[in-house]
């Protein structure tokens, strides 16, 4: 997919889905919009896994810890190595 195409599919993504990616850096919004076109999955439950799988050098603010209702730390950790093996 060409970097504009990627770009527009990140722009052009919901609400929802997009709100999540805002929390990780600009080449990890594409690597996620990348794996969600390829699993044709564009849900925002989705979009959030992935971000609390991202690796912290990756998130938009790496000192601010990953928080989800529900979910311990130890959860998140799980989530994590599970996306980056």
């Amino acid at each position: 997919m060409a970097f504009t195409k990627r770009r527009r599919f990140i722009e052009g993504q919901s609400n929802q889905a997009h709100k999540p990616l805002k929390q990780v850096r600009f080449l990890r919004q594409i690597e996620i919009s990348e794996l969600m076109v390829s699993a044709n999955n564009f849900n925002a439950g989705y979009a959030e896994a992935s971000v609390l799988g991202t690796p912290k050098d990756k998130l938009a603010q790496p000192e601010k810890p990953k928080i989800k209702a529900g979910l311990s730390a130890e959860e998140i950790g799980k989530i994590a190595r599970g996306w980056n093996p």
